[in-house]
């Protein structure tokens, strides 16, 4: 009896040390052997390929964070990149924090509502991406905000100090003038490690041209687009997903 096709699949792929690679497989759903057990079962009770199975496994979560609000960003160019190198691979979302308060100590229990969601957005990623220009050979000042939200403790009794960075994978790229964003890659590197992230190794530097500053559109090169994909490729390494 033929096999039935599935998923125009018609073959078992090894599953861990017993091989049934290459053989048709006509399966009992009532009497599968312990070798088919692990195997996600299809509605009529034949086994999904192994690889199959993989494909359903959950995408790792990266939140992309724009250093600039401006319409149009330079960063938000190079996320856009990024992105749609990872289109598939991952699940990605960018926190819109326009709206966050000024930091206020006498505001911190309860937080605000805009800085919960904030919070809860951070907690479930597996990675942050930061993209941001550089402005004054420092960060902007709405993103140093935001981080001054983050970084406090969600213990009001600060018996814990774990904050929603400790710990959590960040990779940091800056699209700016000729100093490729050194100035703010270096001080977001100090105030990250001083939070006790776990800061990618890479990060990238972009160099834009004159002419965009006069012109308001970058275009990135290249150069820049290899720059930013590998980077992505490295930040999903070490996700470990």
């Amino acid at each position: 009896m033929e096999t039935p096709e599935i998923a125009g699949m018609r073959t078992i792929h090894e599953i861990g040390s017993h091989a049934a690679a290459g053989f048709p497989v006509s399966v009992n759903p009532l009497r599968r052997s312990h070798l088919l057990q692990s195997l996600p079962i299809t509605p009529r009770g034949y086994p999904y390929p192994y690889h199959a199975k993989e494909m359903h496994m959950p995408q790792p979560r990266i939140l992309f964070v724009i250093g600039s609000l401006r319409k149009g960003s330079f960063n938000q160019r190079l996320a856009d990149v990024a992105a749609k190198h990872l289109d598939g691979r991952a699940e990605i979302s960018t926190l819109d924090y326009r709206d966050l308060p000024q930091f206020d100590q006498g505001e911190e229990f309860p937080a605000p509502p805009s800085i919960a969601d904030a919070r809860e957005q951070v907690s479930q990623a597996d990675a942050v991406w930061i993209f941001t220009p550089e402005y004054n050979y420092s960060y902007p000042g709405t993103l140093k905000n935001l981080l001054d939200w983050l970084s406090r403790p969600l213990d009001p009794t600060f018996q814990d100090k774990t904050t929603v960075l400790t710990g959590k994978k960040v990779a940091l790229t800056s699209a700016a003038g000729k100093s490729a964003g050194a100035g703010v890659r270096g001080k977001l590197t100090e105030i990250l490690d001083f939070l006790k992230s776990d800061l990618l190794g890479r990060q990238v530097g972009i160099v834009l041209p004159g002419e965009a500053f006069v012109t308001g559109e970058y275009e990135p090169s290249a150069d820049d687009v290899k720059a930013v994909e590998l980077q992505a490729d490295e930040l999903l390494d070490s996700i470990g997903k």
